[in-house]
């Protein structure tokens, strides 16, 4: 049996975040556009895997984060009771040695870790390098604590959007799309990816029902904002936002994530506002309450040109 053939195998019978499920890589990046790197114990069973998008740059072989997706890579499958620190970090040590033994030589390496994933020294002492990004997540277990976490100008926000704003909940992609152009043309930025490209892995995730579109309306009828919402067994992740940038004072989006964290309790835990560090946007996100959570960002740059431009210009190629 091959990596991806075990590693597909694995995903069926344990939880596995949903962007790294074999069925959301295969949309992002096309059947032979990934791969995984899977370590086994000595009685055979994955002890853990990571799973990586290849591709190339002005002819380099690279490693990068897939389009649509906040966290890639690593993931850990623990023994059952496994209690001592030393045992964990002698099994994380072990595991994480393997799976880079396995990984293709590139000219550089990008990827962006989930947040379960805490431990990234493996990966340093074989000449990887480590930036913190961060993100917001919020617990669903209990509403009432959920709403008390609002900062009171969320609040006073959301009472005015309620009586202007409605909200739909729909199959319009090609609407949510628009909104997410139209708010990247506001920062003179072209959107990354194609509708097609979107609609193929929203194709998936709507027949395995695990997305939801949200759309809000103004009193002109006129739709203003959208936001693209997607979950697994534990955790809902706001994928996607977009905002009519002639409508950002309405605070559209605000309305749509909170009423997106309501229809999410009783269905996951956790929620994830897949944040950015970028302090305008931080600062809105801030404002629900959540849990500022830190992820791994790791890079490896084989080629000294890679390596040049990715300090000096602290950019991702």
């Amino acid at each position: 049996m091959n990596q991806k053939a075990k590693y597909k195998e694995f995903c069926d019978k344990h939880y596995v975040p949903l962007m790294l499920r074999p069925f959301w890589q295969d949309a992002v990046c096309g059947e032979a556009g990934w791969d995984v790197c899977v370590a086994r114990d000595q009685g055979g069973e994955v002890t853990g895997f990571l799973v990586y998008h290849f591709a190339r740059y002005r002819g380099f072989p690279i490693i990068k984060m897939p389009p649509f997706t906040d966290y890639s890579g690593l993931w850990l499958h623990y023994p059952l009771n496994q209690e001592k620190n030393s045992s964990r970090y002698t099994f994380e040590k072990e595991v994480c040695k393997t799976l880079i033994a396995q990984l293709p030589k590139t000219a550089f390496f990008y990827q962006q870790w989930h947040p379960f994933i805490t431990n990234w020294l493996p990966f340093y002492w074989q000449g990887f390098r480590q930036t913190t990004l961060y993100t917001y997540r919020l617990d669903l277990q209990d509403e009432t604590k959920l709403r008390e976490n609002l900062s009171q100008t969320i609040r006073k926000n959301l009472r005015k959007l309620e009586q202007t704003i409605t909200i739909e909940i729909t199959d319009d992609l090609k609407e949510l799309y628009y909104l997410l152009e139209l708010s990247l043309a506001r920062k003179k930025e072209v959107i990354p990816y194609t509708l097609a490209s979107l609609q193929k892995l929203d194709n998936e995730l709507n027949n395995k029902k695990l997305r939801r579109i949200y759309l809000a309306k103004d009193s002109s009828d006129h739709y203003i904002a959208g936001v693209y919402l997607v979950w697994d067994e534990r955790c809902a992740y706001s994928l996607l936002s977009g905002t009519d940038p002639r409508q950002r004072s309405s605070r559209a989006s605000y309305l749509l994530q909170w009423q997106s964290m309501l229809d999410s309790i009783g269905k996951v835990n956790t929620y994830d506002l897949c944040g950015s560090i970028l302090e305008p946007v931080e600062e809105s996100l801030r404002s629900f309450g959540g849990v500022l959570t830190p992820h791994f960002k790791i890079t490896k740059a084989q080629n000294k040109i890679f390596y040049l431009a990715s300090i000096i210009l602290n950019k991702d190629v």
